[in-house]
């Protein structure tokens, strides 16, 4: 069953995570990116090891419109840039908090 999150600005729909090969899934549905021009955005994300230590995310990104509006490639790419600042700071805080996920 998928798990809803409401939080002041937006609710995200969680109905994949993949723990064997690090996969996540998820679908913003209302609030925040989405305005009056989007219905949703779902993301699907895999993690996996780089060959240098650490690791990759592979990020696919879908966007549904309201409609018939289409979306600009300048639009795509601040939504996209806004996901980035939020992975950038997860980073942060997991380099900083080595042991955060044990």
């Amino acid at each position: 069953m998928p798990l809803f999150l409401k939080v002041p600005r937006f609710t995200l729909r969680l109905p994949v995570i993949q723990l064997r090969v690090l996969a996540l899934s998820y679908s913003l549905i209302e609030g925040g990116p989405l305005g009056d021009k989007l219905g949703k955005i779902s993301y699907e994300n895999q993690f996996l090891a780089a060959a240098s230590g650490g690791s990759v995310c592979k990020s696919s990104i879908k966007f549904d419109t309201i409609s018939d509006y289409v979306i600009t490639e300048d639009e795509i790419k601040a939504l996209i840039q806004r996901s980035e600042v939020v992975y950038k700071a997860i980073e942060a805080y997991l380099l900083a908090n080595i042991d955060a996920c044990n």
